[in-house]
């Protein structure tokens, strides 16, 4: 690892665990999080602008090389979202939660607090309250009394990364070089880094490159202009063709929520991934919401008074969330090679093969694996938990996360989601029946934090992480050492940042679906399962099976037939994000490029390459012109 390129991302790691949480919570701005990470392509531009550019402007000889960008690159997108919605920003949270909202008529002070030992919680109710309320001018933030709490959960966090990241390392050759999945989203920082000359110039003389920024920048800055003037004309490029359908109507009601959404960077994404994929995704959405109308049309609405006692939407939310489990199973299937060679690499010399490129060796990765479960285990164990129930939601979360980083590594999808609570996978088809309290206190709150938001998961960054290192020719342990410096770093300052806005303004100023309807649900059926435990779901079962299998035959088929055209990576997105973010996107992207390459080939499409990698950086480029307006002018300019 270059010396100054690790300097440069720490300093933009340090510099962003204090940037994020003042530009959200004391600015309202906002940075956009998901796969596609602003903060990280924030940084690509000031590395290859103002920073690069003065240096070759001064001292041209000491310009930074394509390794330094990449390095510091991908410390930031790794690290980006934990001070996001990735963890830090539900822990805080999840942890004071219960007390806060706890009161005579839920019960929660007496079925559940009891039994949340005080080394995983706050333990002053005045230090509660002011983190959501906001603390009193002039009064210090309670910094002794979130030592234990973060401390305990900080580990927790970089257990679960550490997993994470070593289970990547067991199928990252396979991804990379066996199966060759398009990675889109590393291809924008490979791509405007570029291979040869002063990073960044090549693509940026290329007059394509510049129409398609033109054309996204454009239309996003109209798009500011008018939330300060209301009277400049702007369409958001959002449509919702189904509202003229009457929801209450059968069998056509289901279509009422069908959306045309359109989002220019998003188009430039999908212009950059296999037609089978993009194909894949409009299409399964389709394919939905035809499900829906013919199961209406025989009387399975899901609606009281209907005829069945059945809803199709729960059916097929269980069945997607199969399909991610089952999936993810089918993914370590096709690695099977490597996981078994990393076992047997432990006393036979033959399986411990040379590669050049390898970032954790396999039978390393496979320690660190079972390493961070183990710490997990001993926590939850502390904690009161079933240790047989935690495993089971940990195989649950590692291969639904898996799977959605399959479907980013192909696709570059611009939004992911697990479909129901994992733990709803983990609760109906086991029952709550002898689960002791502790157990869900550690298991809730770890699907809360780290299971409700996907799209800010670890184990992708780590993925596009592992091919842009690849790809820049960065290997070895220093690599990983590195990258876990940078998670230690982000974990501590971007906690304590965290912290200390949040109690500036209050917590309960979030939107509502952070403050208000995640933390009540979660707790809410912790006392719920307590008071009226129940046995297994068998249609929660049927369809999380059956979702698992269908999975696995699409990807048997993509593996196998050389005429079959659909990717699993349509039946496991999520619907309701597919619907919302994803559909139209990958639509207008499958046309664009199925028309060039009906009537120029492979040579026209090389050719306007650029044009799709300028609408997504016109696109990104517009955000944080919005940002920088709402620091300068307040008012809706993020918006």
């Amino acid at each position: 690892m270059p010396f100054r390129g690790v300097l440069l991302g720490l300093t933009l790691v340090v510099g962003f665990a204090l940037f994020i949480p003042y530009l959200t919570d004391i600015k309202h701005g906002y940075i956009p999080g998901g796969p596609i990470n602003g903060a990280s392509i924030l940084a690509l531009i000031i590395l290859l602008g103002p920073l690069n550019g003065l240096l070759l402007w001064r001292w041209r000889s000491k310009g930074l090389s394509r390794q330094e960008i990449l390095t510091a690159y991908g410390m930031v997108l790794l690290t980006a979202s934990i001070v996001g919605w990735g963890y830090i920003g539900w822990a805080t949270v999840l942890i004071t939660a219960g007390q806060y909202f706890a009161s005579p008529e839920n019960r929660w002070a007496e079925l559940i607090l009891p039994y949340v030992p005080p080394w995983m919680q706050v333990n002053e109710p005045i230090a509660v309250r002011w983190l959501w309320e906001g603390i009193p001018e002039g009064t210090a933030v309670p910094w002794s009394v979130w030592q234990s709490p973060l401390l305990v959960w900080g580990t927790v966090a970089f257990c679960i990364f550490a997993g994470s990241f070593c289970l990547l390392a067991l199928v990252r050759r396979d991804w990379i070089e066996g199966q060759r999945l398009a990675f889109p989203l590393a291809q924008i920082p490979l791509e405007l880094v570029g291979s040869r000359g002063i990073p960044g110039l090549a693509l940026l003389r290329l007059p394509l490159f510049w129409i398609g920024f033109a054309l996204a920048f454009g239309h996003g800055l109209v798009g500011l202009l008018q939330a300060y003037y209301p009277a400049v004309p702007y369409h958001n490029l959002r449509w919702a063709v189904g509202q003229a359908i009457n929801p209450n109507s059968i069998p056509w009601g289901p279509l009422h929520r069908v959306q045309f959404n359109v989002t220019l960077l998003a188009v430039g994404i999908m212009c950059l991934v296999p037609t089978e994929v993009s194909l894949s995704l409009w299409l399964f959405n389709l394919l939905y919401f035809g499900t829906l109308v013919a199961c209406a049309m025989v009387g399975l609405t899901g609606q009281a008074g209907a005829r069945y006692d059945f809803s199709p939407q729960t059916f097929l939310s269980f069945q997607q969330g199969g399909a991610l489990v089952g999936f993810g199973v089918f993914v370590l299937w096709q690695s099977r090679h490597a996981i078994v060679g990393a076992v047997k690499s432990w006393w036979d010399a033959s399986y411990r093969r040379d590669d050049p490129l390898e970032l954790l060796r396999p039978r390393y990765a496979l320690l660190g694996l079972i390493g961070s479960t183990l710490v997990l285990g001993a926590i939850a164990h502390a904690a009161g938990a079933q240790l047989h129930r935690l495993l089971i939601l940990l195989f649950i979360f590692y291969t639904t996360a898996l799977s959605l980083t399959r479907v980013i590594a192909a696709a570059g999808t611009n939004h992911v989601e697990c479909g129901p609570p994992l733990r709803y996978l983990l609760d109906y088809g086991l029952g709550t029946r002898g689960v002791r309290p502790g157990t869900f206190v550690v298991l809730n709150q770890l699907d809360a934090i780290f299971m409700t938001d996907m799209a800010n998961g670890f184990m992708h960054y780590a993925a596009n992480d592992m091919k842009i290192f690849h790809s820049a020719r960065l290997r070895g342990t220093t690599v990983v050492v590195t990258l876990a410096g940078a998670v230690l770093v982000m974990l501590a300052l971007g906690s304590l940042a965290r912290l200390y806005t949040n109690y500036q303004l209050g917590v309960s100023q979030y939107n509502v679906w952070v403050a208000d309807e995640v933390p009540r649900w979660e707790w809410g059926d912790m006392a719920n399962e307590l008071q009226n435990p129940r046995g297994p779901s068998w249609m929660g079962v049927i369809a999380t099976v059956s979702g698992g299998v269908l999975a696995s035959v699409l990807g048997l088929l993509q593996m196998h037939v050389s005429w079959w055209r659909l990717s699993p990576v349509g039946v496991v997105s999520p619907q309701w994000g597919l619907n919302r973010y994803i559909w139209a996107n990958a639509f207008i992207g499958w046309a664009l490029v199925t028309i060039v390459y009906r009537f120029g080939g492979l040579r026209l499409y090389q050719r306007l390459r650029p044009a799709f990698f300028g609408i997504f950086m016109g696109g990104m480029m517009s955000m944080f012109v919005a940002n920088g307006a709402r620091l300068l002018f307040g008012g809706p300019g993020a918006g």
